[in-house]
């Protein structure tokens, strides 16, 4: 973000240039197009359209502001967030061997005492500045492994495990290649006739891809569809199952299940505030029970 700035573009100057605005975010001034750049305040887990930037000129010391994106800006498949730059398409194709149709980010700003330390999301073709690092897909790594990969890395027992490792803001390399993460051959363990990796190519679709810039990766997926709906219902079933799904994979009990989820206090202490309960822990032990009992379309209360 600061050695590569000469390349950044912001809409005003893009404006100033003739170039206009298509859709996808990008800019094109004839067969030239810049793409948005995100930074890291941009996604969440599993959701590459969690902040929009906002300017506010008569802020002269920081224009630029970063608001959460709603779920009603969310149920728009076309709605795409703003950013605070742009960048050259060509540029982004030279650093990326051609540039890639989709790719998984991960926060690198983040705090073992936030609500999770882990933060991995599907990402579009777009810039990202060096607060999103991102895992581009190398030759025999498919949309499905991907979705293993993301499903692992934004599972509750791993950032168990992760927020013991990172010591300070930033989630380095070297801390995330130390992860221990699922083999692939462990999803295919079976429960009520579904393997667990039918499982997580079904919920990663349908928690990612509910925009129309990531297409390509519900191509690749299998799904011939339109983009989900962005139900928050929905994802909170969905994303229980997961992390229920994962302490399973990793061997834990229920009762280690439980502890895991009782250390994030920030968590219990955000969903008491929205529900009156600790909803998450509810839902995850719930799903737990379930799929021990070979029930993986089970809908908890």
């Amino acid at each position: 973000m600061t050695n590569d700035s000469g390349w950044f573009k912001t809409a005003e100057h893009l404006a100033d240039l003739g170039a206009y605005r298509v859709v996808g975010n990008h800019y094109k001034l004839g067969s030239q197009e810049w793409l948005p750049l995100y930074q890291g305040r941009m996604i969440n887990q599993f959701d590459h359209r969690a902040g929009s930037v906002e300017v506010h000129p008569e802020n002269t010391h920081y224009p630029y502001v970063t608001r959460s994106v709603t779920d009603q800006e969310r149920q728009s498949p076309d709605f795409l967030p703003d950013t605070q730059y742009w960048i050259d398409a060509e540029e982004v194709k030279r650093r990326t061997d051609g540039g890639f149709l989709w790719s998984l980010g991960y926060r690198a700003i983040t705090n073992a005492t936030n609500e999770r330390a882990m933060i991995a999301a599907i990402v579009p073709w777009a810039g990202y500045g060096n607060m999103v690092p991102v895992l581009r897909p190398q030759p025999g790594f498919s949309a499905g492994d991907a979705a293993m990969l993301v499903a692992n890395l934004d599972s509750l027992a791993l950032d168990f495990v992760a927020r013991r490792k990172i010591q300070g803001t930033n989630a380095n390399w070297y801390i995330i290649e130390q992860l221990p993460v699922i083999a692939p051959g462990a999803y295919d363990r079976e429960f009520g006739g579904t393997t667990a990796v039918e499982l997580v190519r079904d919920h990663v679709l349908r928690l990612c891809c509910t925009a129309s810039d990531l297409e390509p990766f519900a191509r690749e997926l299998g799904h011939a569809g339109p983009p989900f709906r962005w139900d928050a219902a929905e994802r909170r079933q969905l994303r229980a199952r997961l992390d229920a799904l994962y302490f399973h994979l990793y061997g834990l009990s229920e009762a280690d299940a439980e502890h895991v989820l009782d250390q994030f206090p920030v968590l219990e202490k955000n969903d008491r505030a929205e529900h009156g309960r600790y909803l998450t822990k509810e839902l995850v032990l719930g799903h737990y029970r379930a799929l021990a009992q070979g029930d993986p379309a089970a809908q908890i209360s």
